[in-house]
């Protein structure tokens, strides 16, 4: 009986399909005839006359209005609607034009949209929320008394929900919670419009699978994973389709916009899900290769992907030798043959030939799965060719989208830009079916898009050389990287004769030079994460590179990885102890580490090539303690050499002691060739060199640099209740020194910013081991040990939902003189008064105490590199016991306080850092979106250059002084 009810599941799919496409051709018709109703027609009239006057809030009522007849609206409507959305000041406008329309169209769904993208922008997240809450219980009402046909009601409720996904996208984009309670997650439980979705009636409900994964969605966003599977697992259960229970376990392995401490859960029950269709895709799968149709391929073709996703490597293999057979063979390929490239891809010299043979798409659905496949397989030529073969009007559809990512590939960012706005008013145009989430996606797409055009015609107003001094690879491979790239210092390079080439496909504009050595390098790795044709060329069999994701072991050839793997999984996860058996971090980390490994074969063939022909290379990274960049630091530092093949790291200029964040637009950038100086961790900090040749060298500014930083309220939210507990706090520390005991206190750091290229030190492994045997060795001693979390733990914009603080990586029991303080009761100038000894790991915060004479203990490798004041370094734990127990003296450097000075001065004279705005860089975690030139600064520079932007070239070239006079 279980194969009859399997063909019964697979023939009810099939079912279920043909009357969901019935019902779209009646839609369809229906649409059609209401064009010619009186009422529709006065809809458009008014629309157009609107939009072509720029009357916005006349445009906006005409919009809801033809939401109401279902009527569908000229392209000029469309195209008018989209150019309001297209930059900031734009949407402010059109949110303000639409306040007042929504007091006639309270639940139009366009005017919603326009009111809430400008109050995004505002940061009034709380209120876009109560909008779409209020509508969505509305509309929920309306569901549960019939009011319309049940298609209509579901429609309207799922575009509510998703504009509900774009406040919580925005408001995660600004690294805080979209209800009024913007740090407590908790608040996202108790939604009204979720309570009462709940509350219907279960026969309303009962089989909604879209709804019910809705619903769910501020659970999963919430980070509230237990409740968020219970709904996908109901959802699964009530459904008969089997592409709703897909999509079902598809829900169940989604990752949060706020990242879960782990989704092991997830999978498992995922996984669980899966097998009970085993009979079902067999039974599929039995009759696929003589009876193959779209429906049953598209079918397949989800799970196949979902048990690749869920490690099913049995269940894929079997599900992709059925795809195979489907395929075709010999010279004939099937009539899928795109459904079945766009799921396996290229690689396979079989399929490889049928897709060659293949026919070129003409319909929609082929068109889709073609620019697919062709984006994967980098058949970029192919792709220009088919595109242009189609009729004008599915040149914009949905469908061609893809198409899209190949021309970015290819480098034509105008296009690309063009082609996302032309969509984007196609879809403005039927305002009935309008999806919030789609359009904002969209909105960012372009803006994107326009920012690497824009990028691009700057970069071409600067010649690359044909004779070049040398050359500069540069390392970006998305759009939001290249933002934080040194643009006009790359240009300053080509000035100054080095040809620039980015490593990436789609990124930068490729400019050949002339040189084939160098232009074949240029753009040789595809942003699908493979390799161009002449890098897999040169890419050597059996590479040497050892994974294991598991135990978090990640080792290429001679360079051991692990920890920036390590580094990884925990800015993912927000954690400091990650999960290593999470297959969701395994996904992400396994993209990092072919990122890293294509990387790897660029590296050596670059190395040899160009030593071939005598010429210097710098490979430009902005993070060289993550990967794939930390291979790149590693690789020159093993087998590069610091002037002929090197290692530069750039970054935002240090800014917390002189402008405290008080604006989110970076203004300052460091930059260092990391090969030279391979002892720092990057160009964030002075070299200690620097610091010792500085000290004395000015007068006037030392007690002005030394009182700097005491005067920066660091404790970012301060909560008057605990005023008690800090009062208590020190009346006990005060009783403490009365009786003659000693204070110590250790300065936490926010647990998942480690930000080095290797951890440990003389006598820690780590930071946690750190802090964990400080707790252990004041037992039983004359020390009252103060623990000071860091208070960014509680400022979301850096602490970005952490799933782990400070006090959770302390498994040792406290002791009766173990103190761990409120993250708002003490400032640091505020502690010093009762403070004997600070014990830091590695922070600033070792120049905070410097400044204002308070001996330290720094413990990790780097902190004496960063931070070269005179701080005591032991090295053995014997040692490290005996100073936090007051065994042995830790004396004040004399100079430390000058030496303090000297290293605030040299992070703000423009050793260390360099003037430098031309293109929004953020300073914190919170977006700015869309990236963005800020023109005047780039049109001076075009015209004048800056001296600044010359001396970050040349601090980035720079080789190390090898006397200490030359160090400053």
């Amino acid at each position: 009986m279980r194969p009859l009810r399997s063909l019964g599941v697979f023939w009810s799919s099939v079912s279920s399909l043909a009357r969901d496409l019935a019902a779209n051709y009646v839609d369809r018709g229906r649409s059609r005839l209401r064009r010619h109703l009186p009422g529709c027609r006065a809809a458009v009239d008014r629309a157009r006359a609107a939009w072509l006057d720029h009357d916005l809030a006349a445009g906006l009522a005409a919009l809801a209005d033809a939401e109401a007849h279902g009527c569908e609206l000229p392209v000029e409507v469309g195209q008018g609607f989209e150019r309001a959305l297209a930059d900031i000041p734009s949407r402010v406008n059109l949110s303000a034009a639409a306040e007042p329309v929504l007091a006639q169209w309270p639940d139009s769904i366009p005017v919603l949209y326009a009111r809430i993208m400008g109050l995004i922008e505002l940061d009034s997240f709380a209120a876009a929320h109560d909008l779409v809450s209020d509508a969505l219980l509305r509309a929920l009402d309306g569901f549960e008394q019939h009011e319309g046909p049940l298609r209509k009601r579901r429609g309207h409720l799922l575009r509510l929900l998703s504009l509900w996904k774009v406040v919580d996208a925005a408001a995660r984009d600004q690294m805080c919670w979209a209800v009024e309670s913007r740090h407590e997650p908790q608040a996202y439980i108790d939604l009204p419009f979720v309570r009462r979705f709940e509350a219907l009636p279960a026969e309303l409900t009962h089989g909604e699978t879209e709804l019910t994964l809705g619903f769910a969605e501020p659970y999963l966003q919430g980070k509230q994973q237990t409740r968020f599977l219970e709904r996908c697992r109901k959802a699964f259960d009530e459904t008969r389709p089997l592409q709703k229970k897909l999509n079902a376990i598809k829900s169940m392995i989604r990752s949060g916009l706020r990242r879960e401490v782990s989704y092991t859960p997830c999978y498992e029950l995922a996984r669980a899900c899966f097998a009970e269709l085993d009979a079902d895709l067999r039974a599929i799968e039995a009759v696929l290769p003589v009876a193959a149709t779209q429906t049953s391929l598209r079918g397949l073709r989800s799970a196949y992907g979902l048990a690749r996703q869920l490690g099913l490597d049995a269940e894929a293999a079997r599900m992709r030798a059925t795809l195979v057979a489907c395929a075709g063979s010999g010279d004939q390929p099937s009539a899928s043959i795109w459904i079945i490239g766009n799921t396996l891809g290229a690689g396979d010299p079989g399929l490889d030939r049928l897709y060659e043979l293949a026919a070129d798409p003409d319909d929609e659905r082929d068109a889709r799965d073609f620019f697919q496949w062709a984006t994967r397989a980098g058949a970029y030529e192919r792709a220009h060719r088919v595109f242009a073969a189609l009729s004008p009007d599915l040149q914009v559809r949905q469908s061609t989208l893809s198409y899209v990512n190949i021309l970015q590939r290819s480098g034509r960012f105008e296009e690309a830009e063009r082609r996302v706005r032309d969509v984007h008013a196609r879809l403005l145009v039927k305002p009935e079916g309008f999806d919030p989430q789609t359009s904002y996606t969209w909105v960012r797409r372009a803006g994107e898009l326009g920012f690497a055009a824009q990028t691009a015609r700057y970069f071409s107003q600067v010649p690359q050389p044909s004779q070049p001094v040398g050359v500069i690879f540069a390392t970006p491979r998305n759009i939001e990287q290249l933002r934080r790239t040194p643009l006009v210092v790359l240009m300053e390079w080509k000035r100054q004769g080095w040809a620039v080439l980015p490593v990436f496909e789609g990124v930068l504009p490729v400019e050949p030079t002339g040189i084939a050595a160098i232009d074949r390098l240029a753009a040789g790795i595809r942003l699908a994460n493979n390799l161009g044709p002449f890098l897999a060329a040169r890419a050597a069999p059996g590479s040497g590179v050892v994974v294991d994701l598991a135990a978090g072991r990640f080792e290429w050839r001679d360079i051991d990885l692990s920890h920036a793997l390590w580094e990884e999984a925990t800015i993912s996860r927000r954690v400091y102890t990650p999960d290593w058996t999470c297959p969701a971090l395994h996904l992400s980390l396994g993209h990092l580490v072919r990122w890293t490994s294509n990387i790897g074969v660029f590296l050596e063939t670059a190395r040899q090539d160009l030593a071939e022909i005598g010429l210097r290379a710098g490979i430009h990274v902005f993070s060289n303690f993550r990967l794939p960049d930390a291979l790149v630091r590693f690789y020159c530092e093993r087998h590069g050499d610091e002037k002929a093949f090197f290692c530069i790291h750039s970054t935002n200029g240090y800014e917390n002691y002189f402008a405290n964040f008080a604006s989110n637009i970076s203004t300052r950038m460091s930059i260092r060739n990391v090969t030279s100086y391979s002892d720092t961790r990057g160009c964030s900090f002075p070299p200690p060199e620097a610091v010792e040749h500085a000290v004395g060298g000015y007068d006037d500014d030392i007690e002005a640099f030394a009182q700097l930083n005491v005067e920066i309220d660091r404790i970012a939210i301060r909560d008057t209740h605990q005023g008690e507990e800090a009062k208590a706090a020190r009346q006990r520390i005060e009783a403490w020194k009365a009786a003659g005991g000693k204070v110590a206190c250790a300065f936490g750091k926010i647990v998942c910013d480690s930000g080095v290229p290797y951890d440990g030190g003389p006598v820690h492994a780590s930071m946690q081991d750190w802090i964990n045997d400080t707790v252990a060795s004041v037992a039983g001693s004359n020390t009252l040990l103060l623990i000071k979390p860091h208070p960014y733990e509680l400022r979301e914009s850096i602490g970005c939902f952490l799933n782990q603080t400070f006090r959770e990586i302390i498994t040792e029991p406290f002791g009766d003189n173990v103190i761990y303080l409120g993250h708002d009761w003490f400032e640091i100038r505020e502690i010093a008064e009762f403070l004997d000894l600070a014990l830091i790991y590695n922070s600033t915060t070792a120049i905070e105490v410097a400044s204002i004479g308070v001996p330290a203990v720094v413990c990790s490798h780097f902190a004496p590199v960063d931070y070269p004041v005179g701080h005591a370094a032991p090295m053995s734990r014997e040692e490290y016991h005996r100073m936090v127990r007051f065994e042995q003296e830790v004396p004040i450097a004399p100079d430390g306080r000058e030496r303090a000075a000297s290293w605030l001065h040299l992070m703000n004279n423009g050793t260390v850092a360099a003037n430098y705005r031309y293109h929004s860089r953020q300073v914190t975690n919170c977006v700015i979106y869309p990236p963005r030139w800020f023109e005047t600064e780039i049109d001076r520079y075009m015209r004048e250059g800056d001296p600044e932007v010359t001396r970050l070239a040349q601090m980035g070239l720079a080789c190390r002084p090898r006397h200490p006079q030359d160090a400053a």
